[in-house]
């Protein structure tokens, strides 16, 4: 079984940012959004 570390460190936290496009609008966090 392979395991997998994922770091999400580079997150937007305005308040502009648009959570309804959460994986597609935020770059790399649709990683973690999967």
């Amino acid at each position: 079984m392979r395991q997998f570390i994922v770091v999400g460190h580079d997150a937007p936290t305005t308040p502009e940012f648009p959570l309804d496009d959460l994986a597609g609008g935020a770059g790399r966090l649709d990683v973690l959004c999967r």
